[in-house]
């Protein structure tokens, strides 16, 4: 999955992001707080990732700090 933020792109292999839940859709990408992805995410309402060749706009509900890193989910904007 690569995320797209500010200016900058960050490609997340496979054991730093999960789907979370199908229906509704949401992915849980695991962030460590070194990161500028991090700072990003923490001030953000959205972001836009590049998933199987798809490239969509995702909401940012809801983050969970966890020990050392922070799990954020994210969930593809409404196209209403």
């Amino acid at each position: 999955m690569e995320v797209l933020y500010g200016n900058k792109k960050i490609n997340l292999v496979e054991k730093e992001y999960f789907m979370a839940s199908s229906e509704p859709l949401y992915y849980g990408l695991i962030v460590n707080p070194s990161s500028d992805l991090w700072s990003y995410m923490v001030k953000a309402n959205n972001i836009v990732c590049n998933f199987n060749k798809s490239t969509e706009k995702y909401a940012i509900p809801y983050r969970i700090d966890v020990g050392e890193n922070s799990i954020f989910f994210v969930t593809p904007e409404s196209k209403d």
